[in-house]
């Protein structure tokens, strides 16, 4: 009995360690840019919406909306597949860039 008290007792401490905060790669975008990004990708989305835009037959006027806001965010698609790659594999981070995004769009 004593022999599995030990390895118990041990996992137990080393689960309530607190995990080290794995910092963002540079390549990937911070998440002020990311929740920047994201809240103008929800207005967009949200006037797509509003203005029930059929994506297909709207598809030009949507991708001028699109590269102006790569432009104001300097930006390029590719590179923001890259790091929404990152945030979606890296859920407790998204998660933070989601809540500071509702935060900022009910103000």
């Amino acid at each position: 009995m004593k022999k599995y008290l030990i390895p118990f007792a041990l996992s137990i401490l080393l689960s309530c360690a607190e995990k080290e905060v794995e910092p963002i790669p540079d390549h990937i975008y911070s998440i002020e840019k990311m929740t920047a990004i994201m809240m103008d990708m929800q207005i967009i989305e949200g006037g797509i919406v509003i203005r029930q835009y059929n994506k297909t037959q709207h598809h030009e006027r949507i991708s001028k909306v699109y590269r102006a806001m790569y432009n104001k965010h300097g930006i390029t698609k590719d590179e923001l597949d890259l790091s929404m790659r990152y945030y979606t594999d890296n859920p407790d981070k998204l998660e933070e860039v989601y809540d500071r995004v509702l935060e900022r769009l009910s103000e």
